[in-house]
């Protein structure tokens, strides 16, 4: 099954077209917003789909390949949605997260020293610190609820001491796309800290996929990091210096992503 590849390029000062249509709908928020119009597009990681082409020797072949295909598509869509609902959220939702003064909205709560928004589609932001400015970001992983998964915390180091990370999965699994977006979770934050993020697949993909290197927690190294994803009892720990985060099902993958999303950028729950 051909997947998108993950590829990270974070240049700040791109713009498309689309992130120029956003910020022209956001002009009325301007003053409510200390940061720059452009800065939700350039803040999320650039996400670069690869779909290999195979030979169509038999009528067998091609059927395989369009089913295959399909649910390429179907992934792609996801993150077409993922990426565009966190870039509208970020525009049309910045007021709400700058705009907390002594008292808090109604969907607003704090959880240590932070101050957390409910949005309406059950995602939660924050504001953090990077570079010296606030910076929102997203999580699906409610806070109240993160000190219920487990996490090691030698894994923080772990990760944001390696010079490159690869993020592995299993490409022929079961409710792949939720694979794909917890490694996206990660991604963006490695990203941030400039790390070199790589995909990589624990065995060939069906077709295969040759631009995508096959590694597994034995490519750990002194400056390499390895963050693999699997289903399993669901929490972040370490092995033999192997991330491995796990859920008990897909969906608690992701949570399990997000847990260790929030104690990357420094918040610690």
């Amino acid at each position: 099954m051909a997947l998108p590849n993950i590829g990270i390029d974070w240049h700040k000062d791109d713009e498309k077209p689309e992130e120029k249509r956003i910020e022209e709908n956001t002009s009325k928020n301007d003053a409510k917003s200390p940061l720059p119009k452009s800065f939700f597009p350039n803040f999320l990681p650039k996400i670069e789909f690869k779909v290999q082409d195979t030979p169509k020797e038999a009528a067998s072949l091609k059927e395989r390949k369009e089913k295959s295909t399909n649910k390429t598509k179907q992934i792609i869509v996801w993150f077409t949605v993922l990426i565009l609902v966190g870039s509208t959220i970020g525009f049309f939702g910045i007021s709400a997260l700058t705009g907390a003064a002594p008292g808090l909205p109604n969907n607003a709560f704090r959880v240590g020293d932070y101050v957390f928004y409910s949005l309406e589609d059950n995602t939660f932001g924050t504001l953090i610190k990077h570079g010296g400015k606030d910076i929102p970001i997203l999580f699906r992983l409610d806070p109240r609820y993160a000190e219920g998964i487990l996490l090691d915390q030698s894994v923080v180091q772990r990760v944001l001491g390696s010079q490159k990370i690869y993020l592995v999965l299993d490409p022929n699994a079961e409710e792949i796309a939720k694979y794909v977006i917890a490694a996206t979770e990660i991604a963006r934050i490695t990203a941030l800290y400039g790390i070199e993020t790589i995909t990589a697949y624990t065995e060939d993909s069906n077709p295969v996929q040759p631009e995508i290197p096959l590694r597994d927690c034995d490519a750990v190294d002194a400056t390499t990091g390895v963050i693999k994803f699997q289903l399993g009892t669901t929490g972040i720990v370490l092995e033999n210096g192997c991330v491995i985060v796990a859920g008990n099902t897909p969906d608690e993958l992701i949570l399990a992503a997000d847990k260790l999303g929030y104690n990357l950028v420094g918040i610690a729950i």
